[in-house]
């Protein structure tokens, strides 16, 4: 399996939709600098590769750190 290509990060929304897992966003707290992404990847369960889907377009601090997840059939919800 393939190694998450994204950088460390604290508090990330994952969910996951058909066969596909996702995660993105969050922060990373370490040492005490922090610096919030605004990122999303997909892993693709079938090949065991991640690749890099389109990054947030949100104020990323407050949505990076609360964000909460969740489907309904194949469709993903990121409320925050």
């Amino acid at each position: 399996m393939q190694d998450f290509p994204g950088d460390r990060r604290d508090y990330a929304a994952t969910f996951s939709v058909d066969k596909d897992v996702f995660l993105g966003i969050g922060a990373d707290f370490e040492p005490y600098n922090n610096i919030p992404y605004k990122d999303f990847y997909r892993f693709n369960t079938s090949s065991k590769e991640w690749s890099r889907i389109s990054d947030l377009d949100a104020d990323v601090y407050s949505c990076s750190t609360e964000a909460s997840t969740y489907t309904l059939g194949n469709t993903a919800y990121l409320t925050g």
